[in-house]
């Protein structure tokens, strides 16, 4: 029980921290002018580290409320059509390349951000017109170096993270736990 609680908190921490990162990203200026909706993606080093560190499930369920919750918090409900398939496919790609060991978080990260461009492209063949497969040369590459930040970004964030793991159970005690017991002492008196 004490994991499952474990494992809620978290996700829901993780799922803040990527929903912060992206709507502050969105506020930003495209980083190529020429591709408006090409991003670095910083949201999704928290969703990596995220599946990288509480598992494969955890991680689908951060992935998908961050998608609806982002387009709600924007209120832009058509991110979710661009966002969510291409994040699932994404994710899923690299679950299963994390699988076979061949591949570091960062080749991971590029593989990831590859795929996601690439199946956005494909939803906005199907919901605009076919003209805007001509922009998926530069989406891969995009993609790509999005992918590569991101993933060297989540590598040093994981590698943070297991030096510094917190012993939980102390984390939310304010008080001296000699205290604590003494006053435990004085109840059962």
């Amino acid at each position: 029980m004490k994991t499952n609680v474990r494992k809620i908190a978290l996700s829901g921490l993780f799922l803040a921290l990527a929903l912060i990162v992206s709507l502050l990203e969105n506020m930003l200026p495209p980083v190529v002018p020429a591709l408006p909706y090409a991003k670095l993606g910083l949201g999704n080093v928290v969703l990596l580290a995220c599946f990288l560190a509480l598992g494969v499930g955890q991680g689908y369920v951060v992935l998908v409320l961050k998608c609806l919750l982002a387009a709600v918090f924007a209120g832009n409900f058509s991110m979710i059509i661009w966002s969510l398939p291409s994040a699932l496919v994404a994710y899923t790609a690299m679950v299963l390349l994390h699988k076979t060991r061949l591949f570091s978080v960062t080749g991971l990260s590029v593989a990831g951000g590859m795929l996601h461009n690439v199946t956005q492209i494909a939803v906005a063949t199907l919901v605009v017109g076919a003209s805007v497969a001509a922009y998926l040369p530069y989406m891969i590459l995009a993609g790509g170096i999005a992918g590569l930040v991101t993933g060297i970004v989540c590598h040093f964030v994981l590698a943070f993270m297991e030096r510094n793991r917190p012993d939980l159970d102390d984390v939310y005690v304010r008080m001296d736990r000699r205290a604590l017991s003494e006053d435990d002492e004085d109840d059962a008196e």
